[in-house]
């Protein structure tokens, strides 16, 4: 007979041996498991599997009862090995639906217990089924993936760990099941050996009784196996050694994952955080922007009732803008809230700069001095403007942080450069050419060399607890980084502070003229206007009127629709509001349409999670306006949707 069927069967005994354990332990998990998830999960699906389950370890009990009451042959075995290999796999499958059918999608405790006891399942099929890596692997693979893809699928960061987690702990399982399988084997292997031993020492005595002669060469093959036999048991001795700095070592990057866990739930912590000030930043932009409408619109309306040539109107293009600035930010914080890119557009830094410092002044204590050299010829950026203000005003404002207690002087420098190659050397995100180079100087505390490191870190902050959130620099950082440029720093103990940011320049041609103002476009028509702000409709009614359309105007959206439900084809064009009571402006367009599928329709909005650009297109409205509109803006768009052939 040979070896390897001997070695076989010996395996097969070894799981029915082992196979008790297995079922006491599945017995007393799947009643735990039923009852703790009892609460999560509808009991149908608990009765159901439990059921399954526990008929299933009936069934597999049976099968070891018989084998054991059997005395069969090594060659008889194989049917027995290839029976139990496919109730191991029914019992992987039963473990692995549980991964499905238990799962709580809305407890994370239950869903970690549920983990830890298919991993506690896992666990112990290595010491019970590892003498046949087949079988081991026919439980281990249907057990653990079916959870792993569930967790790994699932929209959190929190799942999707945890599914990492599992597949990780699944792999270092069927690693330590591999190492135990070939100790196993190497262990049947030495016993057989020593079977063999005992054979040829037995015969070899025979021969003693019979050949006195060869009793010398007897003796020296014992001495010769026992020699044998210590170093297998060094061999065995050392393998324990290391597969026991493995463990340690395993156990080692377990607990450095959890605290990287750790780690990520702190910031998953501050990143909800950010997202429910950028819903509330919306929110409070929808208002400011219905306010900054009005603004914008009545001292435009006043700016043109004037001479060009007056002090009143060039008084007013300044609050225009002003209220252009103010519609910038806003538009910054409905970028933050909503995630999107802006635009860039060419830039000249020499005014943009000097309008953050002079807003800076009043706020600055008296006890810092600023200080600043701008060179009025220094080239173009490619930039969005509100971006880099906000920058600049984040730079200062650490910088008079820095100096608040003992005060300073804050330098802001800004000079053309020309990026060689040794400046590229040192700062390799740097393009060789012509660049901008904005300094901003403190002669604060400064910094140690472990904070310099870790500043640019999103969160991390050396600041008291409500004096900062720790994402000013990334955030400053990033917006650099999306413009091709690099931020560098240098910043000593006692010493103050020195950021330098590169932004590469554009061709001067490149920037071109501002256009001419245009004559506002005139034009004729009945229009309806629909907003539920009366100042707006205040607002564009006399802008409209002033255009030369006839208009009506309702603040209440059902009366509108009741208005042009009395005369459809009254009107030669809507204009409505997104935001209103009552009916919002998607459903008063839908209700237009029914009456008047051609009827053009302009929707504006101050701001929305809820509809933009492309959805309006989507829903059949001919334009779409954000608020704050300028009259050029809204004159142009009315003139457009009137011109479009319909249909």
């Amino acid at each position: 007979m040979q070896r390897t069927e001997i070695i076989y069967a010996e395996q097969i005994r070894l799981l029915y041996a082992n196979a008790p354990a297995g079922f006491v332990a599945t017995v007393l998990n799947v009643g735990l498991l039923a009852a703790i998830q009892w609460q999560v999960v509808a009991s149908p699906r608990i009765v159901a599997w439990l059921a399954s389950m526990l008929a299933l370890t009936a069934l597999r009990a049976g099968l070891v009862w018989r084998f054991q009451r059997s005395s069969l042959a090594p060659s008889a075995i194989g049917r027995w090995g290839t029976l139990f290999g496919v109730g191991t796999l029914a019992a992987g499958l039963g473990w692995g639906s549980a991964g499905v059918w238990l799962f709580p999608v809305a407890s994370s405790p239950h869903q970690v217990f549920l983990a830890f006891v298919l991993g506690g399942m896992l666990a112990g099929a290595v010491g019970l089924l590892s003498a046949r890596m087949g079988v081991f692997l026919s439980f281990v693979c249907p057990a653990a993936v079916p959870i792993i893809v569930h967790l790994l699928v699932q929209g959190d960061m929190l799942s999707r760990s945890m599914g990492g987690m599992g597949a990780l702990f699944t792999i270092v399982v069927i690693f330590t099941a591999l190492k135990l399988h070939c100790t196993i084997r190497t262990s049947l292997h030495l016993r057989f050996d020593n079977i063999d031993l005992v054979a040829a020492v037995t015969a070899e005595k025979a021969r003693v009784e019979c050949l006195n002669t060869e009793l010398t060469a007897e003796i020296m093959e014992r001495q010769r196996a026992e020699a044998a036999l210590r170093a297998a048991h060094e061999a065995l001795e050392e393998r324990v050694q290391e597969r026991t700095v493995e463990l340690a070592t395993t156990l080692e990057q377990l607990q450095a994952e959890m605290v990287e866990r750790q780690r990520l739930t702190e910031e998953l912590r501050q990143v909800q955080k950010m997202e429910a000030v950028g819903r509330l930043a919306g929110g409070v932009a929808h208002d400011f922007n219905n306010i900054l409408a009005a603004m914008i619109g009545y001292t435009e309306l006043a700016a043109h009732n004037i001479s060009a040539s007056s002090l009143a109107w060039h008084q007013l293009r300044e609050v225009l803008r002003a209220g252009q600035r103010a519609k910038a930010l806003v538009q910054q914080i409905l970028t933050f809230s909503r995630r999107t890119e802006q635009a860039h557009t060419p830039v000249q830094l020499p005014p943009l700069v000097e309008e953050a410092l002079a807003l800076l002044r009043a706020s600055l204590p008296s006890t810092i001095e600023i200080c600043q050299d701008i060179d009025p010829k220094v080239g173009a950026v490619l930039a969005d403007p509100t971006q880099l203000h906000q920058v600049i005003i984040n730079l200062c404002a650490n910088a008079e942080h820095a100096m608040r207690q003992t005060g300073g002087v804050l330098a802001i420098r800004l000079e053309a450069v020309e990026v060689d190659t040794a400046l590229a050397v040192q700062y390799p995100t740097l393009h060789l050419g012509p660049h901008v180079r904005l300094t901003v100087r403190d002669t604060g505390q400064g910094m140690p060399p472990d904070v310099v490191e870790r500043i640019y870190d999103p969160f991390f902050t050396t600041k008291a607890t409500g004096e900062g959130t720790g994402i000013g620099l990334s955030v400053v950082h990033g917006i650099v980084a999306k413009h091709g440029g690099t931020i560098t720093v240098e910043s000593r103990v006692g010493a103050g502070t020195t950021f330098m940011i590169y932004l590469p320049c554009i061709p001067w041609d490149i920037v071109g003229e501002v256009p001419a103002e245009e004559t506002l476009p005139h034009g004729q028509g009945r229009l309806l206007l629909v907003d539920d702000e009366p100042m707006l409709v205040r607002l564009g009614y006399s802008v409209l009127t002033q255009l030369g359309y006839d208009v009506t105007a309702y603040t209440s959206s059902t009366s509108a629709l009741a208005a042009f439900q009395e005369a459809p084809h009254h009107f030669d064009l809507v204009i409505t509001d997104y935001t209103m009571p009552q009916m919002t402006g998607d459903v008063l367009t839908r209700a237009l349409r029914r009456l008047r599928p051609d009827i053009p329709i302009i929707l504006e909005t101050g701001f929305s999670h809820t509809i933009d650009a492309e959805q309006a297109a989507a829903l059949g409205i001919d334009a779409f306006l954000l608020k704050p509109w300028t009259v050029r803006e809204l004159a142009r768009t009315i003139q457009q949707v009137l011109a479009q052939p319909r249909t």
